[in-house]
C-alpha cells in the first residue's frame, strides 16, 4: 500500500490511497468483506456529515504497464 498526498495544493490536501492485488476478482472481494466494511463504516463524506475533512472519495482501478522498484 502507498498513501500518497499531491504536493502544492492551496485550497485542499488530495491524498490517495494506492494498493495493489493479485487479481481484480481479489480487489472485489475485499471490497465485499466484513473486514473493509468495519474499517470503513466510520468515514463520511462532506455531504453525509459537514464535519467531516473528506470532500469526495471514489474507487479507480488500473492496470500496471510497467513496475521498477530499485
Amino acid at each position: 500500500m502507498f498513501v500518497t498526498q499531491t504536493l502544492e495544493q492551496e485550497d485542499f490536501d488530495e491524498v490517495k490511497i494506492l494498493t495493489v492485488w493479485k487479481s481484480k476478482q481479489a480487489f472485489t472481494d475485499w471490497l465485499k468483506s466484513d473486514v473493509f466494511k468495519a474499517a470503513h463504516k466510520h468515514v463520511r463524506s462532506k455531504n453525509e456529515d459537514e464535519s467531516s475533512p473528506i470532500i469526495n472519495n471514489k474507487v479507480i482501478t488500473y492496470d500496471i504497464g510497467y513496475s521498477y522498484m530499485k
